[in-house]
């Protein structure tokens, strides 16, 4: 019902994105949309190739330029669970060369890589190079030698400054960790495990030419080739080269937070995926905020997490919603456009709103009956002093615990607070469960079971006795 749904609602929107891209002048798009763990919907616009009148499809590998910059964090991620690192620790720790900088501001060792996994460093954006007029990167030798050129121009925590310099070095930090080219390392641990065997930062020539990058139109009269790109050390700041099909798989990656294994290979550990997506900072409005390389955008009730890309000749976003687990890629081969921000953005705010619509349908009305083991358990329960009510109710497949004022359309909005509900977690015990989340996380509630079968009342771990009332 939600794939098909969905597809409609995208179907209908196809034009409208064609007059989008039309009005931007954008040479060519691949757009797709994940639902969960599957790729429901793919298009393409426009051509990857002007001179051979090739159409983009979900195959078609594009430059994802800085969506490489979640990867170089999940690295990261991947070597702290192993206890290589820890993100807390600044940089100099493993990169000795790093005691070249000015530091204008604070001590080096407040330059940590959390800082630089959330842009919050205060270094200097880019290392000086000649790559902005020639398209060639320093090596990552050249990189080392120049760090006494490097300065903390701001200190650090004072603002959100977007820093690829901080990304390179991290991808410095993976290569010396994993004693492997962080290319390698990449392919090796997160590539290859999700199926992304079209992924990589070295295409061969052909597949170069099969998407030609274009410099907008702004400054001539029509599209013109961008020039080629060499990044080396700037890799792990932007070096992607993916397509719809592949990123599709990293994208439901991200849905993958429960610790089960639904599909492909589950290359973090859920939690700390969950990490991943926890903003680091808000802004004082709480509009966005920065996450570890993610960044986070509120539309309205909900929250979309994602990360754009541009350089010369390209622009790309993603945006994922964890609330309904769907997600957007849109990958362009033109440069000077704002298409790609507006066309995902649109689409997540016409999924959400469909996949919403639906959830208050099912919500209202559960159609799925509790088993027969968990009926005994459902009701309403209470204290006597100090007052406090609670239901016990089954919803989407599960046992939870809910605040007897919440009503169940909305209960989801919460996180964190005293009143957040809980999925409770059967244990080896019938009768106890762990509260999975919010205030009650990792605690247990045992009921007790009166002479009839039914629960009579619970217990919770701090001691608090709720009795059935109804």
């Amino acid at each position: 019902m939600k794939k098909e749904l969905l597809q409609k609602v995208l179907t209908e929107m196809q034009s409208y994105i064609g007059d989008i891209l039309l009005q931007e002048r954008v040479v060519g798009c691949s757009i797709g949309v994940v639902l969960d763990q599957e790729l429901i919907w793919v298009k393409g616009y426009g051509y990857s190739n002007i001179d051979k009148q090739t159409k983009p499809q979900g195959h078609t590998l594009f430059r994802g330029d800085s969506n490489t910059k979640p990867f170089t964090a999940m690295s990261i991620m991947q070597l702290r669970d192993e206890g290589k690192l820890d993100i807390n620790d600044p940089v100099i720790k493993y990169i000795p060369e790093f005691g070249r900088i000015d530091c204008r501001y604070g001590s080096i060792e407040d330059v940590t890589l959390r800082r630089l996994l959330t842009h919050r460093s205060g270094l200097q954006g880019e290392p000086p190079s000649d790559r902005p007029r020639t398209g060639i990167g320093p090596t990552e030798e050249e990189l080392l030698n120049s760090l006494h050129d490097i300065s903390v121009v701001i200190p650090p925590d004072w603002q959100h400054k977007y820093c690829n310099l901080g990304f390179m070095l991290l991808g410095v930090v993976v290569s010396r960790l994993s004693g492997i080219k962080y290319e390698d390392y990449i392919d090796n641990y997160i590539f290859s495990p999700l199926g992304m065997i079209a992924s990589t930062f070295n295409p061969d020539q052909s597949e170069v030419d099969r998407v030609i990058q274009y410099y907008g139109p702004e400054y001539q009269e029509k599209s013109a080739e961008a020039m080629r790109l060499e990044l080396k050390s700037w890799i792990p700041a932007g070096g992607i080269y993916s397509n719809i099909d592949d990123m599709a798989k990293w994208i439901s990656l991200q849905f993958r937070t429960d610790n089960d294994i639904r599909a492909d290979s589950q290359i973090l550990k859920g939690t700390s995926i969950e990490e991943m997506h926890r903003p680091q900072y808000l802004e004082s409005d709480w509009s966005s905020g920065l996450c570890i390389s993610w960044h986070a955008l509120r539309s309205g009730d909900n929250v979309y997490l994602g990360h754009g890309g541009s350089n010369a000749g390209s622009n790309s976003q993603t945006y994922f919603n964890k609330r309904y687990k769907v997600g957007v890629i849109v990958f362009t081969n033109s440069d000077a456009h704002s298409a790609h921000n507006r066309i995902s953005k649109e689409i997540m705010d016409h999924c959400v709103d469909t996949l919403g619509s639906i959830k208050e349908k099912t919500q209202t009305s559960p159609t799925i009956p509790a088993p027969s083991e968990m009926e005994p358990l459902i009701g309403r329960y209470a204290t006597d002093r100090p007052h406090s009510a609670m239901r016990i109710v089954w919803l989407d497949g599960t046992l939870m615990m809910v605040d007897s004022g919440q009503t169940l359309p909305t209960y989801l909005l919460y996180k964190g607070g005293s009143g957040t509900p809980a999925h409770l977690v059967p244990t080896e015990n019938s009768n106890v469960f762990m509260a999975r989340e919010g205030r009650l996380a990792g605690e247990s509630i045992s009921f007790e079971i009166g002479p009839n079968g039914k629960a009579t009342g619970f217990i919770m771990q701090t001691g608090a006795l709720y009795k059935r009332i109804g």
